[in-house]
């Protein structure tokens, strides 16, 4: 039901892009687990990087593994107001845990 929920209230928008972005059909974003969705992806309001907001949806303790198309050098955790609370280390990927409904907020540079 929260996928529906989701789609009604998000309708899908989608931008051109530059060719060779996301080659065969892969997704610029993704996790391994579907307790985790990745709500937002936008450009961060500093433009230095993008910023990726992600939330736990089913109730529970989970952890998962967030990966990219791109390559980040720099994985910086956020506030909402995207100001800096931590580093991650980005190894093909970022490996995280989530609480019950957390919210959490990334800046990839």
């Amino acid at each position: 039901m929260l996928q529906r929920a989701h789609d009604f209230n998000s309708p899908l928008l989608a931008y051109p892009g530059r060719k060779g972005e996301c080659a065969n059909g892969t997704s610029l974003f993704f996790s391994h687990e579907d307790g985790v969705k990745i709500d937002t992806v936008k450009p961060a309001e500093d433009g230095r990087g993008v910023i990726l907001r992600c939330y736990e949806t089913q109730g529970g303790t989970v952890d998962t593994a967030i990966e990219s198309s791109q390559e980040f050098q720099v994985v910086e955790e956020t506030n909402l107001l995207e100001q800096k609370v931590g580093d991650l280390a980005w190894e093909d990927g970022v490996k995280l845990q989530f609480s019950p409904y957390e919210i959490r907020t990334f800046r990839l540079v």
